[in-house]
């Protein structure tokens, strides 16, 4: 007998499993299922982040993953007072309202504590100044398994989680779909989500959907 669900979920990225933690917690979505086609060693992917991760992963449902890892400061410096002026204007004209952890620093003391080789050599009347950034990074693969996990605390809820599993086939039938994977298993949900990078196209084709 073929496993029904409300939902179905292709591809168990940070979009994929984010819609299944949205699911489970705000909505009347009673089963859920993540079908996914990597391992999870697989799935382990550091990128640059997006503005709305940092506050999750500082909420009660982030805390307790290493989803954010602070790497090294970057700087953009500016010599002389001309170049100086522009930095400044910059940094409160673009720089700041974009990136909120950014700092000016103006002061020769707090920069050569920051970077000495930057003060070293120079004269002492010599104007200069930084914006210094700070880059952080995100584990995908570990916030993908904080969104899995907080999907998977409703006990009251059908969630099922399927790893190393292809999803090859895709039908548009009268209920809803009917999923084949290429180990052979099948599935049927009600409605079907792809986020499944570069393979959601191949899987749109089969409904009809995209260009030919």
């Amino acid at each position: 007998m073929i496993d029904v669900y409300d939902v179905a979920i292709i591809g168990m990225g940070a979009v994929g499993t984010a819609t299944g933690f949205l699911l489970a917690e705000f909505t009347n979505v009673q089963s859920l299922l993540f079908l996914e086609k990597e391992t999870p060693e697989v799935m382990k992917a550091i990128k640059r982040y997006s503005d709305m991760i940092p506050s999750y992963a500082n909420s009660e449902y982030g805390r307790g993953y290493d989803i954010l890892r602070r790497t090294r400061s970057g700087m953009v410096l500016a010599v002389g007072k001309n170049e100086k002026d522009y930095l400044r204007k910059k940094f409160h004209d673009t720089v700041k309202p974009v990136f909120p952890d950014a700092e000016l620093m103006e002061n020769r003391e707090g920069i050569a504590k920051l970077e000495p080789y930057i003060v070293r050599g120079r004269k002492k009347d010599e104007d200069i100044g930084i914006i210094k950034l700070q880059a952080d990074m995100v584990d995908f693969g570990e916030l993908a398994k904080s969104f899995q996990d907080n999907a998977s605390k409703h006990q009251d809820k059908k969630i099922n989680v399927k790893l190393n599993t292809k999803v090859e086939q895709i039908e548009d039938v009268p209920d809803g779909y009917d999923l084949r994977t290429k180990n052979g298993e099948g599935f049927s949900a009600r409605y079907v989500v792809v986020s499944a990078g570069s393979y959601t196209l191949s899987l749109a084709k089969q409904l009809g959907l995209g260009r030919p």
